[in-house]
């Protein structure tokens, strides 16, 4: 009875190690268009960004390796990187995990049984996809549309504040906005 048992577990190991290397082709293969996409477009770009930083090349003349120099003149020569390097890493320690912590906040809230739920969600993430992450003409416009009416209201305060929007927009000019709300004419 043992005898049996152990060649049943031999062709059942067998089996499921065919099963197993067969499973693992298909995820290569599956994620095989990732990795190609990833070699080229991101990690292939950064290493040449890398070696191209430890060179003098100008496009028309050989490349020269100069190693670290160019770093040793950036950080040296020019006043304005510590300045960036400050304000991204206020930007990296503040802003990314306050916005974080807002988008969180944010859905948690959303995810809340209340009135009119679908409205509020709605309204929120159509203005998210509508500018796919971030406003262009295309989709600026398309809103402008969408929510003419709803402007009408601005529009009305502006002109109580003399400050003449721009005929396209229902924002007034930053010119205006900068004289503390007097006409631009």
């Amino acid at each position: 009875m043992a005898i049996v048992g152990s060649l049943a577990g031999a062709h059942g190991a067998a089996r499921s190690s065919r099963l197993a290397r067969r499973e693992a082709l298909w995820g290569i293969a599956c994620a095989s268009p990732w990795l190609a996409g990833f070699i080229v477009f991101t990690a292939g770009p950064m290493l040449a960004s890398i070696v191209l930083s430890l060179t003098s090349w100008n496009l028309i003349t050989p490349f020269h390796f100069v190693g670290f120099q160019n770093y040793r003149t950036l950080v040296n020569a020019d006043a304005t990187v510590w300045h960036s390097l400050a304000i991204t890493t206020v930007y990296a320690v503040l802003a990314v995990p306050l916005n974080t912590a807002f988008g969180l906040a944010l859905a948690i809230l959303l995810n809340q049984k209340i009135n009119l739920q679908r409205f509020i969600r709605t309204v929120f993430y159509q203005a998210f996809i509508m500018t796919n992450g971030g406003p262009n003409d295309a989709s600026l416009f398309f809103m402008l549309y969408l929510y003419r009416n709803a402007f009408q209201y601005f529009k009305m305060g502006y002109a109580s504040a003399r400050c003449s929007p721009a005929r396209w927009s229902p924002i007034p000019s930053p010119a205006c906005a900068g004289r503390g709300g007097t006409s631009a004419s």
